[in-house]
């Protein structure tokens, strides 16, 4: 008679006690660190990420261990929560989002961001992308609920007959509700570098979570000036919502360049319109030249604005090509003919040709005018509705005599006895 023998028991796993200690010692050594930054400035990004390291380690044995030890288990489960306080106190001091596992991370420290919303509206995320709930229709949308309202406002511009002027009418009530229209290129600029976005992450992406941070710092700073204007949590979400919409449609990722963050947010900050061109120059320039490449990178992400918001069409499409090949064309250069190209532009250059006011970028200039012509008062009567005196644009026609139209019976096409719409006209 064959004999069974029963089979053999399972070996049990346990925990790594040396790898449990070593993140005990490290956990030890970065709370003695944190309790001295106050007065000490100490790096502790290589210990966060390495401790963290070990952590993940840690978690990924934990799924395999079949029997673990009370004591253990419990020192494991408070090595995790230390190391969580020590993750977040470097991540406040630093100013930046911690790039570290996000099981260590609660994302209830986002709350302030939801204070904004109405009732029956909830902030949710999905992989740090946020989305909004709305409890009323059942329904799930990507935009905030203000930044929706926005959108459809723009809709009554479409009115408008001249594309340009649609396009710097809806840009500005954008810059306006986004409150970028109090955020000078000085400010911005210095907020990027700040958080690191120096010009040598211009072609690294930045997620969510480190957009929120620095969005954060400048809706802070403008509030300070502007306390009755800037609502903190609104601004941070309305600026990451227009920058999302406009770089990253579909929330594919929920990451975006870093150029393209900066000039989502420098084409709608205040500021001297050359200046807001040497901005623009000195983002992707290498010392002081640019290549047509870099000019390609620049005008890509700057046509996505008008892309967005459905203007696309009246400057020159999504096509850069002729763009760039304009602004590098050596017409005029002595020695030159036309069919050739010069190979590096310096920023003189660059500003002449922006001066020029070409397809691709005039809705800019315009949108500036736009702007500083909006408290302007004429001592004149607009011909059409009658309105006196006239306040922002004044167009006045270079054939009819003595006549004069606001910018609101000018972009409709609205005329008066003997003027006709094709009449040249000066703004």
């Amino acid at each position: 008679m064959k004999k069974i023998f029963p089979p053999p028991p399972v070996p049990v796993r346990l925990i790594d006690t040396t790898a449990l200690l070593t993140i005990f010692l490290f956990c030890n050594r970065l709370l003695a660190m944190e309790e001295e930054l106050t007065h000490i400035d100490v790096d502790l990004d290589d210990d966060l990420a390495q401790a963290d390291d070990i952590h993940r380690d840690l978690v990924h044995q934990k799924n395999n261990i079949v029997q673990l030890s009370h004591g253990n288990r419990r020192d494991f489960e408070d090595l995790t929560r230390r190391l969580k306080q020590v993750i977040v106190a470097n991540a406040k001091r630093q100013k930046i989002a911690p790039a570290v596992s996000s099981d260590l991370l609660d994302p209830n420290h986002l709350d302030f961001l939801s204070s904004v919303l109405t009732d029956g509206w909830e902030r949710g995320q999905e992989d740090g992308i946020p989305y909004f709930i709305n409890h009323r229709d059942q329904r799930t949308q990507w935009d905030h609920p203000e930044f929706s309202d926005l959108m459809e406002s723009l809709l009554e511009m479409n009115t408008v007959k001249f594309s340009v002027y649609r396009m710097a009418l809806k840009l500005r009530k954008v810059q306006q509700k986004l409150c970028l229209d109090l955020l000078d290129l000085k400010s911005a600029q210095f907020a990027f570098n700040e958080h690191g976005l120096t010009a040598d992450k211009d072609d690294s992406l930045i997620a969510v979570p480190q957009m929120i941070v620095v969005l954060t710092s400048i809706s802070e700073a403008l509030h300070e000036e502007e306390p009755e204007e800037v609502i903190v949590a609104l601004c941070i979400d309305l600026c990451l919502n227009w920058l999302l919409n406009v770089f990253d449609t579909a929330r594919a990722s929920g990451q975006i360049r870093v150029l393209s963050f900066k000039v989502g947010l420098l084409v709608l900050c205040r500021g001297p319109l050359t200046e807001k061109y040497i901005q623009l120059y000195n983002l992707v320039s290498t010392g002081d030249t640019m290549t047509p490449r870099q000019l390609a990178l620049l005008l890509f992400d700057a046509i996505q604005i008008p892309r967005y918001l459905a203007e696309v069409a009246a400057f020159g499409g999504s096509d850069i090509e002729p763009s760039v090949r304009s602004c590098f064309a050596a017409k005029g250069s002595s020695g030159k003919n036309e069919n050739e190209f010069v190979e590096t532009l310096s920023c003189k250059q660059f500003i002449q040709w922006l001066q020029k006011e070409p397809q691709s970028m005039v809705w800019l200039p315009v949108l500036h005018r736009l702007s500083a012509a909006e408290m302007a008062t004429h001592n004149t009567k607009c011909r059409a509705c009658k309105a006196f005196p006239i306040v922002g644009f004044r167009y006045h026609c270079l054939k009819c005599f003595n006549f004069d139209l606001c910018h609101n019976c000018f972009f409709v096409g609205r005329t008066a006895k003997g003027h006709k719409a094709d009449h040249p006209t000066q703004e």
